[in-house]
């Protein structure tokens, strides 16, 4: 008997598609950011999987992805 991975196997991680529509950024993005280290992941299978609580954590978002922007606004009066 073969098991197979499910999407509610593991709850908290995403594929690398449901990364870049979570974070609002191209996949190659997510595939270049997984390779430097900045976004929490693991390989399962050979195929990459980000873990959403840390990657919310990290980038200081909320759990439904809602984070505000920062904006610095600089005026040399």
């Amino acid at each position: 008997m073969k098991i197979t991975e499910t999407p509610e196997s593991y709850p908290e991680l995403m594929t690398t598609a449901e990364t870049a529509e979570f974070l609002h950024i191209p996949r190659p993005t997510v595939y270049y950011l997984i390779n430097k280290g900045r976004l929490p992941a693991v390989r399962i299978s050979g195929r990459w999987r980000v873990r959403r609580s840390l990657t919310e954590e990290k980038l200081n978002i909320g759990p439904n992805g809602g984070g505000a922007p920062v904006v610095l606004a600089v005026e040399d009066d």
